[in-house]
């Protein structure tokens, strides 16, 4: 063993191998600010730039290692120096060796049987000979440190690593544990940080623990090696009484155990919640930089922003001071409003470097890097006025569930809803640890939340009975069926916890959630509507009007009977693709109706193949979700948790992208419903949405289309505008007097719109949609609708497809409000006519309540119902001239109930028009005919080549047509 403070050439022995893949581990724990779920889902790999093969900190940071190496030093017991057995006699030869408090409890740990193994071993080792061997014989086997081994600074963090190599373990797990010691030898609380449960079946690997150094009466730093065996799930039915699997052998060697001192690192906004609103020139995001360290060392950061596709936007490098602590300030200058990464990175900079070195890369002039910390933001903007304005009732559907939330944290939750301009919001009744003599202090805490999110900020809160305080978990005899059977069978004892709740907050929150979003153990109780029916009963005595909201699986069927007293809250799995999700939700049309569906969008997770599409479509597919969700009829929508926890010593948010869509999405949505689905083309969606905050249309391409999708239109008088899911706004053009804007998979909101004229594009359809290629006119119907709360008048003009006969061509309509007409018309079209979708365009004037002049059009598709022709085309060029011969193969099928007699054609400029005739096709037959013209070049490069088919005695015609475009090579 050796410590760098009393034997620096020890100390120094070991660097050149010690970080070997444990710089890796090393940095993303020294992430102060967020967890790398988040930081994951933005950034490629890890971190940028972090070398996995990193050998990284200086020698002046090492604080201890253990390389079991004491040969040379003169012991030649079975234990290292400072080392003992966890739950065994320490045979120590000081005399205040079992004073120490934490001595005592570490020598007569109980689970640690005498008859385990622990000692050096050769057969093991990483970095020389020996490694220490810890080897099971039933039950859990360990060592610690000595208290007092290994010194503390008070408020520096440390970095506690090891080498570990596990064999034979099946069900019990290797792992470090680490911990702060005050001045009298007692372990810290709070202070203990635990590595991974580790099993690594024969291979060496890394175990680490972060010291945080948040306590003033740190001392010292105590460390403990063990296998211990698992312990029955906490949500088993038995509880202490379930069974465990539990290994009788197993073996753990241990190599190179270090603690590190690390700098104490943080970048942060400017705001606890991590969300910014404004604009260009107020209110920017501000980035605070801060750093601590041991004096002396010289620092170099470099702060760098990514935007949501993981692509870096903004950097700056700075040298730091180490001599006291320091604080900067950057405002980095970001392209649009989004959701952003800030990462910030800290190197050691050696005396020869000095403060030349921001220009010196990563890696390069001995620049090590020694921490890192990262954090979440979104900026948003202002939309303080206008009309996307949104009243607070509007937002109250859009519901954050932070049920489980630390008191800290649950603190803030007003400010972020605030910021984020959600009205909704789930929170607990109570935690875990709360006892019946701390609610007044939790009601306190509440009874200030809901004031100042409903009377404040016009939103709803509703309480959760989840998570279940200890007293009443413990009366569970199934932990997995929630609070309501205890609602019933333990009245005296949750009377003590709820009335007061009810009584007090029963005004202002009038929705009581009845356990864990998604839980499926109130939908699978017997006798489940009595049960609800009874507690709906005795929460009415105790306040006014109480909604009991239960929560539901997908696979569950959905309930058989709701009243106004309850609501559902059903939770719809990642799993779930968002164009699934009307089906699904058919069956629960009759609760949605009546108001008692809550959904709750559980979100798609990380990818860590491809962090930076992962986002993207992580956005994408909770926006769509939204949409569906709302276009179904739920009262509510629910996002769980849309952010983490920074692992620093700050109290704040760090937003998940997830949170930036929910808040960008529900701003368009509040005050608004969808009425209806406008066609914009095959692989389109577009949904029309209308109410108190205006007409809106949400564009988007489905997930199997490569191609951009476009709206052209007239949309209004107005001045439509165009927003993405983080609300970037764009005018959008009027070209040839119709609105155009191009959409791809992201959805795209498009405000300032006139709802009643896209209702009635909506409505404007033919009957039938498909009319037979054939020379002779057809009769078609024209559906009409007045979405307009008044009587409309007018005139329609068909203008398109060109040398169409549509008869007649100018048509009048008077519509009473919500009434629909049928014009009918008779169409035919030229004998050169080319198969395919067509759109028939009319010029309409109306008058409603003011005077309008717009274009409309349906789309017609014009073929062969029957008969199916797939034409081929190859161009083979001739290796004597060069010249090019186009070859065309036609499949015909017929598809109809009788058989038919055709010519197939094939025609090209300048060359003779050839045709073959099909004397008989009988129904369900194909056959082949080919067609090839020489030195086709010169043609196909000015004129498509025709081809098709035509009835020998009959008025049916289809027109094809092939450019160089559509061929296909040469079979070889």
């Amino acid at each position: 063993m050796a410590l760098a403070s009393d034997n620096p050439i020890m100390a120094n022995v070991f660097l050149p191998r010690l970080w070997r893949g444990v710089i890796a581990v090393a940095m993303l724990l020294t992430c102060a600010a967020v967890a790398s779920v988040v930081l994951g889902a933005v950034l490629p790999g890890a971190l940028p730039g972090v070398d996995s093969q990193g050998e990284g900190v200086t020698p002046r940071r090492q604080v201890a290692r253990f390389d079991f190496e004491e040969r040379a030093l003169g012991n030649f017991e079975d234990l290292p120096m400072h080392w003992y057995i966890l739950g065994r006699d320490a045979r120590s030869s000081e005399a205040a060796f079992m004073a120490k408090p934490l001595h005592d409890q570490l020598v007569h740990a109980v689970g640690y049987p005498l008859h385990t193994k622990v000692s050096f071993d050769k057969s093991q080792a990483v970095s020389s000979q020996h490694s220490l061997l810890l080897q099971l014989n039933g039950g859990n086997v360990g060592a610690f440190v000595e208290v007092g081994t290994i010194p503390a600074t008070p408020g520096s963090d440390y970095l506690v690593s090891a080498k570990v190599r596990t064999t034979d373990l099946k069900w019990a797990r290797a792992r470090l544990v680490a911990y702060f010691i005050d001045a009298e030898g007692r372990r810290i609380d709070n202070s203990e940080s635990q590595s991974e449960p580790i099993v690594t079946a024969g291979q060496w690997s890394v175990a680490s623990a972060r010291l945080a150094g948040d306590f003033p009466q740190a001392a010292s730093i105590g460390i403990q090696l063990e296998i211990v065996q698992q312990a029955p799930p906490a949500d088993a039915p038995l509880g202490h009484n379930a069974i465990a699997y539990q290994d009788i052998t197993g073996s753990a060697w241990w190599d190179d155990v270090m603690v590190t001192q690390l700098p104490r690192v943080g970048v942060a906004t400017q705001s606890d919640v991590g969300i910014l609103r404004g604009t260009a020139s107020k209110q920017r995001p501000q980035l605070s930089l801060a750093v601590r360290d041991v004096p002396g060392h010289d620092l170099l950061a470099e702060v760098t922003v990514f935007d949501w596709r993981g692509k870096p936007v903004a950097q700056k490098r700075e040298g730091m001071a180490s001599d006291k602590p320091t604080l900067k300030s950057w405002t980095p200058k970001l392209p649009a409003y989004g959701w952003y990464v800030a990462e910030l990175r800290l190197f050691d900079r050696p005396p020869a470097l000095q403060r030349d070195a921001t220009n010196v890369k990563a890696g390069e002039g001995d620049l090590v890097e020694v921490g890192r910390a990262g954090a979440t933001f979104l900026w948003l903007p202002d939309e303080s006025g206008g009309q996307g304005q949104t009243q607070g009732q509007w937002r109250q559907p859009f519901i954050v569930d932070a049920s489980g939330l630390d008191a800290a944290h649950l603190a803030l939750l007003p400010s972020l809803m605030k910021q984020a301009k959600l009205g909704g919001s789930i929170i607990s009744c109570w935690d875990q640890e709360t006892v019946a003599l701390d609610m007044p202090r939790r009601q306190d805490l509440l009874e200030s939340i809901v004031e100042s999110l409903v009377m404040e900020q016009q939103g709803q809160v509703m309480l959760n009975l989840w998570p279940l305080p200890a007293e009443m978990a413990a009366l569970q005899v199934d932990a997995g069926r929630g609070p309501l059977p205890l609602l019933l069978q333990h009245a005296p004892v949750w009377r003590v916890y709820l009335s007061p709740l009810l009584m007090r907050l029963g005004q202002q929150a009038q929705q009581w959630h009845m356990g864990e979003s998604g839980s499926p153990a109130a939908g699978n109780l017997a006798n489940l509507m009595p049960t609800l029916q009874a507690i709906e009963s005795d929460f009415a005595t105790q306040a006014p009007q109480p909604r009991l909201v239960v929560p539901w699986r997908m696979e569950q069927a959905p309930p058989t009977s709701s009243t106004a007293k309850r609501s559902f809250n059903l939770l719809m799995p990642a799993s779930v693709q968002p164009q699934e999700m009307a089906r699904l939700l058919e069956p629960w049309s009759r609760v949605a109706s009546a108001g008692g569906l809550i959904l709750n969008l559980q979100p798609r997770a990380n990818s860590s193949i491809s962090p930076e599409s992962s986002s993207m479509q992580r956005a994408d597919d909770l926006a769509l979700r939204m949409l569906q969700g709302w276009e179904a009829g739920a009262a509510g929508l629910v996002l769980n948790y849309p952010w983490s926890l920074p692992q620093d010593r700050q109290t704040r948010f760090d937003p998940d992208i997830a949170l930036g869509v929910w808040s960008g999405v529900a701003q368009r949505l509040a005050g608004r419903r969808v009425v209806g689905r406008l066609p914009v083309g095959q692989g389109s969606q577009c949904m029309i949405l209308d109410g108190p905050a205006g007409g809106m249309l949400a564009l988007w391409r489905e997930s199997d289309q490569t191609q951009p999708g476009q709206l052209d239109m007239f949309l209004g008088a107005g001045q439509p505008l165009a927003l993405d899911l983080f609300g970037n706004r764009a005018e959008v053009p009027l070209v040839e007097a119709r609105h155009r804007i191009s959409f791809g998979q992201s959805p795209v909101f498009v405000e300032n719109v006139d709802a009643r004229l896209a209702l009635f594009r909506e409505a404007f359809s033919l009957e039938p949609s498909f009319i037979e290629s054939v020379q002779k006119p057809q009769d078609l119907t024209l559906l009409l609708h007045n979405p307009w709360p008044r009587t409309i008048s007018g005139e329609l003009t068909f203008t398109h497809p060109e040398g169409w006969r549509i008869e007649p061509q100018l048509t009048t309509f008077n519509l009473p409000a919500g009434a629909s007409a049928k014009v009918a018309l008779r169409v035919s079209f030229p004998v050169a006519e080319v198969a395919g979708i067509k759109a028939l365009r009319a010029r309409v004037k109306l008058q409603a309540e003011r005077a309008y002049a717009f274009d409309v059009e349906a789309p017609l598709e014009l073929g062969l119902r029957d008969v199916e022709c797939k034409p081929t085309l190859v161009l083979e060029r001739d290796a004597g001239n060069g010249k090019v011969a186009a070859l065309v193969t036609q499949e015909v099928t017929n598809h109809g109930q009788k058989a038919i007699a055709l010519y197939a054609f094939a025609a090209l400029a300048d060359h003779p028009r050839q045709e073959r005739l099909i004397a008989k096709l009988e129904p369900g037959e194909s056959v082949i005919r080919r067609f090839r013209f020489e030195d086709a070049g010169p043609a196909l490069a000015t004129q498509p080549l025709r081809t098709g088919l035509r009835e020998a005695s009959g008025p049916a015609i289809l027109n094809l047509l092939l450019t160089p475009a559509d061929a296909q090579p040469p079979t070889p």
